[in-house]
């Protein structure tokens, strides 16, 4: 993904050929399929993209107890962009 962040205005914004370009790259360098992408992490990030933000059933566990990442598309695909980058 070739992809960069500037910031003409104090904003932080990501730089793609698409938007779509763009949204990898935020999914890449968040660390998002490591929670969100069942064997991801396990298989060192060797998971199909078609695969990526399906959700896990493997549980973390933390001081907050154990959380499953969910199907980010089915989320995503419910809000408006506003709602999500809230």
């Amino acid at each position: 993904v070739k992809a960069k962040v500037t910031s003409s205005d104090g904003a932080p914004r990501v730089v793609a050929a698409s938007d779509i370009e763009a949204g990898k790259y935020l999914v890449l360098i968040g660390g998002c399929n490591d929670c969100h992408t069942k064997g991801y992490a396990s298989s060192g990030g060797q998971v199909a993209e078609g695969e990526w933000l399906t959700g896990n059933d493997v549980g973390h566990k933390g001081p907050w107890g154990t959380t499953y990442g969910r199907n980010l598309r089915l989320t995503a695909a419910a809000m408006t962009e506003d709602e999500w980058a809230e």
